[in-house]
This record gives structure tokens, sequence and C-alpha cells, in this order.
């Protein structure tokens, strides 16, 4: 028997994706299109006498797939990051609304006491008791000055009463 001489040429193919739908992917990673069309190349240009391991070829399609669960994984989990600062941004605006709603609230409220004889806890904690002649909104709240230019906050007044009708 004779046998003749063979050679062989080595062929290099490249494969790109050209999927245009996916905006986001760089041209580095590699699509299940791809991977399918290296495994084809793969399997039509295995040496005869030595075929491709079928174990091999299910580990490269497991590792793909895990591969793929894991970024459809972040995917979700960036999703879900998404919603909730969303959900925590609309939270914090309806606060905003609610804390200067209540302070414009309160603010009325103290300006009504013009006139009234309060009585309440300065900041020293000690209790002071005057007539109500001023009302100032500022960034630390509602203050109401009394007659005798003590200042308390609005919301540490205990007691309200007409202006002579005192005890």
């Amino acid at each position: 028997m004779t046998v003749s001489s063979t050679s062989s040429t080595t062929e290099n193919y490249y494969v790109s994706s050209t999927d245009e739908d996916d905006d986001d992917s760089s041209s580095s990673e590699l699509t299940d299109n791809d991977f399918l069309l290296l495994l084809i190349e793969e399997l039509q240009n295995q040496d005869p006498l030595e075929p491709l391991d079928t174990g091999e070829m299910m580990s490269q399609i497991c590792e793909l797939e895990t591969v793929q669960n894991v970024i459809a994984q972040t995917e979700a989990m960036e999703d879900l990051a998404d919603t909730v600062s969303g959900i925590t941004d609309t939270l914090d605006e309806i606060s905003d609304s609610l804390g200067s709603s209540s302070t414009e609230s309160e603010f009325q409220a103290a300006s009504s006491l013009i006139g009234y004889y309060v009585t309440g806890t300065d900041s020293d904690g000690d209790t002071v008791e005057g007539t109500v002649y001023s009302v100032t909104l500022s960034d630390d709240g509602v203050t109401v000055t009394l007659d005798d230019d003590t200042e308390i906050a609005y919301e540490d007044i205990t007691d309200v009463t007409i202006e002579g009708l005192q005890q």
C-alpha cells in the first residue's frame, strides 16, 4: 500500500460581531452567534483522527451559559439600583415638599399668636412667658419673640392664653 504525503495549511478565521442592535457591547466581546460560528468552524476543521472531545465541548457551552447568566444578573441589579435611586429621589422630593409646607403651616400658626400671652421653654430650658410680639422664619425653624425680647422656638410653646386672662 502506498501512502502519499499530505501537506497541511493553517487557516486563520476572524469572527466579528455584526449585531447592530447591540450598541453597548465592545468589539472584543463574543456573542452567542460568534461562539456558535467558532464551534462550527472548529468541528468542520477538526482532525478526523483526533475528534473534538464532547465533554470539552459541553464544558464550553456551560461556561458560556454561566457567563450569560452573570451578565443578565448584573444588568438586573443595575436596573434595580436605578429604580431604587429613582424612588429615593421621589421620596426626597416629597419629604422636602412636606417639610416646607409644615414650616409654612407653623409660621402661619405662630403668626396668629401675635398679641397672645404664651408660656414656653427657651433654649436654656428655662420656663418663660410673655406676650408674642413678632414671629420669625429662619433655617432653624419658626421663632417667636416675646415682648421682653425673649425668643423661643414655636414648638417649645406649652400654653397660650388671651392677654389679660392669664392667671
